[in-house]
């Protein structure tokens, strides 16, 4: 029996930081955010001051240059004892435990045709293909030596309810072992009848459905066989939401066509089918300029400012907003985006690995097969996509909270998956300010909110 990942490792990397730290204003409130320990402290115009002025100093020369102020010195070295002006040098752990995150491509068949997909169109769709019971097996067998306390498997596609039956296969095989499996699924939502909805609540599945708004600009770009693919879709949600009380994330694409998240976002609450909403930047075949970018980043202040200012019902979550004051909250600090190639792989209806699903069907993404594991050389590349060893990284303030760049994104815009695109950045630079001005407000006065902000 092969293992996901038998190749195991341990590096470690001492990386030299200097102090770093990035100033945060909105109205008249100021916050310095510390890189290192992800504090927020929230500071006065004067402090604010001396830190943009002497970024770089030593603690040294700045009670030297203000010897004479007692309020500011006091100040000073009260944020120096929170982590600010510490030079420090990180440890950088990289220790392979396997592979823990496993998303399985059922099938290369789907009834929508979206135009934006970045599954390869000579592939899906045209062939009823979808991976064998005993590639199913074979993938439980290797997660059964996983250390962790649980394993992540999500179920896509093409369209995973397509396969249904194998769904059912894998969950009830995994129940006869002592390790515990935790479901997602990622889905158009269309096929969802009360069998499916009723088998998703009781095996407790994350489920994410992949729905634009307006309709309009949903018809226009997801094409069904048959019917309104926003009809299906919404009908599909309603019957889940009938059974299933957590109910999902709606996850809608911006196109160059559809830019406007404000229009989208009162469009998704209009339809009152979830209280949860994701965004996703269209990049295979219609990627943003820099331009588009602009409106969408734009667009994006604007409904933070509406979720602040009380104009969305209480119980709305905007999950890319949402994830980042989580990071704050459990002081989480990614080193790379999401792991993939580390200890997330996707696996396709062939059994052939890959870092993610959305390099299935790219040749020179295969990072391994289920008969013989992830390749040890491959592995240990993929281990090494830190944002502590990429150079377009390594002095960004938020890259702690970031993660750096989408492998895939980077590939597809640049040929290059440690690529970074400027203006991407920018949108993930403003979401992680606002995130920081939301937490450092509501972090004393309202803790509550904070928390229901992002349904921990």
């Amino acid at each position: 029996m092969a293992h996901l990942l038998y190749c195991g490792m341990k590096r470690d990397i001492l990386i030299p930081l200097e102090s770093e730290y990035c100033i945060v204003s909105q109205n008249n409130s100021s916050y310095c955010f510390d890189v290192a320990t992800s504090s927020i402290l929230k500071i006065d115009e004067d402090i604010k001051n001396i830190l943009q002025d002497y970024k770089g100093c030593s603690i040294r020369t700045i009670i030297d240059n203000f010897a004479n102020h007692e309020y500011l010195i006091k100040n000073i070295i009260s944020i120096k004892g929170q982590g600010v002006f510490n030079p420090i040098r990180k440890k950088l752990e990289i220790k392979a435990n396997g592979i823990g995150r496993v998303t399985i491509g059922l099938t290369e068949d789907c009834n929508y045709y979206c135009s934006y997909c970045y599954a390869h169109h000579d592939i899906l769709g045209k062939e009823n293909i979808n991976i064998s019971r005993d590639i199913i097996d074979n993938i439980i067998n290797c997660l059964y030596d996983y250390e962790g306390d649980y394993v992540e498997v999500s179920f896509f596609g093409g369209e995973p309810l397509l396969c249904f039956d194998l769904i059912q296969y894998f969950v009830s095989k995994a129940k006869k072992s002592d390790k515990k499996f935790k479901y997602g699924i990622t889905t158009n939502a269309s096929l969802i009848d009360e069998e499916m909805a009723i088998f998703m609540r009781d095996n407790d599945f994350r489920v994410i459905v992949s729905l634009d708004f307006p309709k309009n600009a949903c018809d226009l770009y997801r094409n069904s066989r048959g019917g309104s693919s926003y009809d299906l879709t919404v009908k599909g949600i309603k019957i889940l939401n009938r059974y299933y009380d957590k109910g999902c994330v709606v996850n809608a694409v911006i196109t160059r066509d559809n830019l406007n998240i404000e229009k989208i976002i009162d469009s998704f609450l209009e339809e009152n089918i979830s209280n949860k909403l994701s965004i996703t930047i269209a990049t295979d075949q219609h990627p943003l300029n820099e331009e588009e970018m602009g409106i969408v980043i734009d667009g994006e202040q604007a409904v933070i400012n509406n979720i602040l200012h009380g104009k969305y019902r209480s119980s709305f979550i905007y999950m890319p907003l949402s994830r980042v004051i989580a990071s704050l909250i459990k002081r989480i600090h990614k080193l790379n985006r999401c792991y993939a190639g580390v200890d997330m792989v996707a696996v396709d209806v062939s059994g052939k690995i890959y870092p993610c699903h959305r390099f299935i069907s790219i040749s020179e993404f295969v990072i391994g097969d289920i008969a013989q594991g992830v390749f040890c050389d491959t592995y240990s590349s993929y281990c090494m996509n830190s944002v502590d060893l990429n150079d377009a990284c390594i002095h960004c303030w938020a890259r702690y909270l970031c993660g750096g760049p989408c492998m895939h994104d980077s590939y597809v815009c640049h040929c290059d998956t440690m690529a970074v695109s400027e203006y991407r950045c920018n949108r993930i630079k403003s979401l992680i300010e606002s995130a920081i001005i939301i937490y450092g407000e509501l972090i004393e006065k309202n803790k509550k909110a904070l928390i229901d902000m992002v349904n921990l």
